[in-house]
């Protein structure tokens, strides 16, 4: 009898850590975050042989963001390392409206979400 194995590809998606009563990180509010872990890997009947293309976001709730890390501040809040938390740093080069905190753009005179006016 012959038989054909089941290949495939698939992306895991995996929290390895959330912080809740904390500084948002992105837009300094009072909330929680995550730490997510994602990566690809090759299956045998939903047995994973390999993997690869492992990457980290921190993803938060208040202003709805998901923001790439460095593959070695990811490995260290992964391996438990809990200062590593306070390593996050983002750099945003837009900014925020003071009105309604959506993201804009440092050349706009007006908000294109709520139609204020910019100082």
């Amino acid at each position: 009898m012959f038989f054909i194995g089941i290949f495939g590809i698939r992306t895991k998606r995996k929290k390895i850590q959330t912080r809740q009563g904390a500084c948002c990180p992105i837009c300094g509010a009072y909330d929680r975050f995550a730490i997510v872990q994602e990566y690809q890997y090759l299956h045998f009947f939903f047995i994973p042989l390999w993997r690869w293309n492992t990457r980290y976001f921190l993803e938060t709730r208040c202003c709805g963001e998901r923001r790439k890390l460095s593959s070695e501040l990811g490995k260290r809040i992964a391996g438990g390392e809990e200062e590593a938390l306070e390593d996050i740093k983002i750099e945003d080069h837009l900014l925020r409206c003071p009105f309604c905190s959506k993201r804009i753009d440092p050349g706009f005179l007006f908000c294109p979400h709520c139609g204020q006016k910019l100082v």
